[in-house]
């Protein structure tokens, strides 16, 4: 026959087991890399539709320079493309 005492004991240690378990299945859960990488994406997604959304209002507010905005990207992209086109010439043929 065991005492209440040890009873008691044996409970709280059941309950702490649990306890333990169900923490370790949470750290697992959020650990994984699918869910990492599942969170991460859905970040970056929700942070790009909000900046694309405060883009376009401002864009509806002055257009012009949204405009100007464009035209300076184009320019960014098309020097480096020429760049890179440049080096990788200049790559080949040294």
């Amino acid at each position: 026959m065991t005492s209440p005492k040890s009873d008691e004991i044996r409970s709280e240690i059941e309950a702490t087991r649990a306890q333990l378990g169900h923490d370790l299945d949470e750290l697992s859960d959020r650990i994984s890399p699918q869910k990492v990488a599942g969170r991460t994406a859905q970040g970056v997604k929700t942070k790009v539709t909000t900046a694309s959304s405060a883009g376009r209002d401002k864009a509806r507010e002055n257009p012009r320079a949204a405009g100007t905005a464009a035209g300076g990207l184009a320019a960014v992209g098309l020097l480096t493309s020429m760049i890179a086109r440049r080096r990788r010439r200049r790559h080949r043929a040294g």
